[in-house]
């Protein structure tokens, strides 16, 4: 019996939204999910954005997602897509880790678009799916298609 797979996104240009895509349709029976944040969050300009990421993460203020969730806990894995911005996960995932919380006990991996440094995403990312969901399985983090076949 396969898994149900929720593949959840957060895309500030667009790129990671085509990969969320693309696993979407090659995972059948899957279910797509936008991370959302409100408009005036993040600015248009690449380096603002990272500024402001860093300082949300300096004051541990992360920002509020838009829409009704999903229900985390019909899912065995949850794949979530995010950018990487100052060689960390875009903080909305943060707020997103937060909201799926304890209850959740399954699989739970990141994957990345990226056009800097990402040597520290998965570390950072696995810190936060961590605290945030105790009982489920982190696993380690792809930046291609074929890394994503690995876990499947």
């Amino acid at each position: 019996m396969s898994v149900k797979t929720l593949v959840a996104y957060y895309t500030w240009s667009g790129n990671t939204e085509e990969i969320a895509e693309r696993i979407h349709h090659q995972l059948p029976g899957s279910d797509l999910f936008q991370i959302q944040v409100a408009a005036n969050v993040f600015s248009k300009d690449m380096y603002k954005t990272s500024d402001i990421a860093r300082h949300q993460l300096v004051t541990q203020e992360f920002p509020k997602l838009l829409g009704e969730l999903p229900y985390f806990k019909q899912y065995g894995a949850i794949l979530i897509g995010t950018p990487i911005w100052d060689n960390r996960p875009a903080t909305p995932v943060h707020s997103f880790l937060q909201q799926i919380g304890r209850p959740y006990e399954g699989k739970i991996a990141m994957f990345y678009t990226s056009t800097g440094q990402d040597d520290k995403a998965g570390a950072v990312f696995e810190d936060w799916c961590m605290k945030a969901c105790p009982y489920c399985q982190c696993l380690m983090p792809y930046e291609d298609e074929e890394g994503l076949k690995y876990w499947f």
